[in-house]
């Protein structure tokens, strides 16, 4: 009973369950339970566990919802790790009681449903990963309010909108039948997503679909209303798709959005970053992306021009001079590459 931290973590436990008898641990403050191929609950006697501050139960096949008793333990505070497991349901509104947790990854399951506004009471988040799940919804603008959140780095960018055009592109051409018709429309920029995906490390993005680009997963259509906030609504196309990814990526990567307050008389964010190409693209990127990267000045440069050139291409002006979403997904792989410098 006086157990503060037991970690079992890649002790190849297969296919046992959580004993209940964990939960009475009253002391315990670290449990590590990862990559163990565990099944079933996570015993509801956990909540007893009134001084845990972290738990890591990642890497399983431990099934049910999330247990609304492990919401209820407010010391959580450094790490709740559900992530690649098969939890389903939706997220309680309860999570929000975790209000210093720090590190929550939730990633990789069943979860559905809306996400819940409550999160934006969780003010000690540095990282937040609820990538392939399959919520609905908007994301709630008042994540906004999550200060914490770490900064997105190149790398994370460039992945982040290469697997989202990679599921856009499975969903226009390869998705037999389709779901994307074209009463589907994507209106990235209503939510200022630069604030969501360049301030912040708000990890929802879809994974795309296996082909020879490299990516693995299955696209979730589900995931990627949260990334577009997709709305029913007439006069939209395949183009209507790509002219918005176009604006996202130039708004991930310059930090602005249209509707700032130096787009006026005329110049729009397509304008302002078409007139930087080439050879002011530095001048206009966020600054925090080089960081940490002074010695790499060239390849960075060369990164950042192919990306902002492919978010212009994308956001032309005629439906008929924008690039196929196939190509973008080209040109956004060929830039990564050109960043790690190894192909994808």
């Amino acid at each position: 009973r006086n157990l503060q931290t037991l970690d079992l973590f890649a002790n190849e436990l297969h296919y046992g369950i959580i004993p209940d008898s964990l939960g009475h641990l009253s002391v315990l403050n670290s449990l590590w339970l990862g990559f163990n191929n565990l099944q079933g609950n996570i015993p509801s006697s956990f909540g007893n566990c009134k001084n845990l501050m972290l738990l890591n139960v990642s890497n399983n096949k431990l099934t049910g919802t999330s247990s609304p008793q492990l919401l209820e333990i407010t010391t959580l505070s450094i790490l709740l790790g559900l992530s690649d497991n098969l939890f389903s349901g939706s997220i309680p509104p309860k999570v929000g009681n975790l209000k210093t947790i720090i590190h929550l990854d939730i990633s990789r399951n069943r979860f559905s449903g809306e996400i819940p506004t409550t999160l934006s009471a969780c003010t000690g988040l540095e990282d937040l990963t609820m990538m392939g799940n399959s919520f609905s919804g908007k994301i709630p603008s008042s994540l906004i309010s999550l200060e914490a959140l770490k900064n997105l780095n190149l790398t994370q960018r460039l992945n982040l909108v290469t697997d989202v055009v990679s599921a856009i592109e499975y969903l226009h051409h390869h998705c037999l039948p389709p779901i994307l018709d074209h009463d589907m429309i994507a209106h990235v920029s209503d939510f200022g997503l630069a604030r969501f995906l360049s301030d912040h490390s708000l990890c929802i993005e879809p994974e795309a679909q296996s082909r020879a680009i490299g990516m693995k997963g299955t696209v979730s259509y589900a995931a990627q209303l949260i990334i577009f906030t997709k709305i029913l609504a007439g006069d939209a196309s395949m183009t209507g798709d790509v002219y918005s990814f176009g604006i996202l990526l130039l708004e991930m990567f310059t930090r602005r959005r249209p509707t700032d307050n130096m787009f006026n008389d005329g110049l729009t964010l397509h304008g302002y970053a078409k007139m930087a190409l080439p050879q002011k693209v530095m001048e206009i990127v966020d600054p925090s992306l080089l960081l940490d990267h002074e010695n790499e000045r060239i390849r960075i440069e060369e990164c950042l021009v192919a990306v902002v050139r492919t978010g212009v291409f994308c956001s032309m002006e005629s439906p008929s001079e924008r690039i196929q979403m196939t190509d973008v997904v080209a040109k956004l792989c060929a830039a990564r590459e050109i960043f790690t410098g190894r192909s994808i």
